[in-house]
């Protein structure tokens, strides 16, 4: 899922996600210390559930460890740590709406 890029300002070698994996486009997210691929409908999933026009409720734990939350995406489910929520929508619009929905 990782392919390496050079850069040339400054000039270095940098891991970034590949165009796509196994057909599906891939976007890097960062959170736990880490940076993570994930597919590009799971990050579209995350952004439009946290967008201002999505007044339903937001997804739960569902069958994830704690502090993940449960996403569903074409009928299969799928947990993503909070942290790496946090950075696709900002952390300002990610606690403002969690705070509106408790």
């Amino acid at each position: 899922m990782w392919e390496a890029k050079f850069e040339t300002n400054p000039k270095k070698c940098a891991a970034g996600c590949k165009e796509d994996f196994e057909g599906k486009p891939l976007r890097p997210v960062r959170g736990q210390g880490t940076t993570k691929c994930i597919f590009l409908d799971l990050y579209n999933e995350v952004a439009g559930l946290w967008s201002k026009f999505y007044k339903g409720a937001l997804p739960k734990q569902g069958d994830c460890k704690p502090q993940e939350y449960f996403i569903m995406i074409n009928d299969i489910g799928q947990c993503l740590h909070e942290e790496f929520v946090q950075y696709i929508v900002g952390a300002e619009k990610f606690e403002a709406k969690k705070a509106f929905v408790l």
